[in-house]
């Protein structure tokens, strides 16, 4: 008789700079695809200064995560994260400045 062994999800600690959480909120990045990317990336590789690029698609969109593992704590510490393809969303105030100034310079 064979019985189905349920194995726990594959669990990291991660810890954030304050770059990579700003990068976050403009990006639309949430910890959760952060931590998809970091648990099971597509693809990863080292970087030459030794930090881990993890790459995954996730929802059609392919989330970049720079990360360097800190060895005496046993934590990930993302670094920086990024869409391919995509460019940041302006602030607010910026996209009502370009809104006023083509309102006023227009031709």
């Amino acid at each position: 008789m064979s019985r189905n062994i349920r194995m726990a999800p594959r669990t990291v600690e991660i810890v954030y700079t304050d770059h990579a959480r700003e990068r976050m909120d403009q990006r639309r990045i949430t910890p959760a695809m952060v931590s998809a990317a970091v648990t099971s990336p597509d693809r990863s590789h080292l970087e030459d200064d030794g930090d881990t690029k993890f790459i995954k698609t996730i929802n059609g969109r392919k989330l970049h995560v720079v990360a360097n593992y800190q060895t005496d704590e046993g934590k990930w510490l993302i670094i920086s994260t990024f869409v391919r393809g995509e460019n940041d969303a302006l602030p607010l105030w910026r996209r009502l400045f370009n809104a006023i100034a083509r309102f006023f310079f227009r031709k």
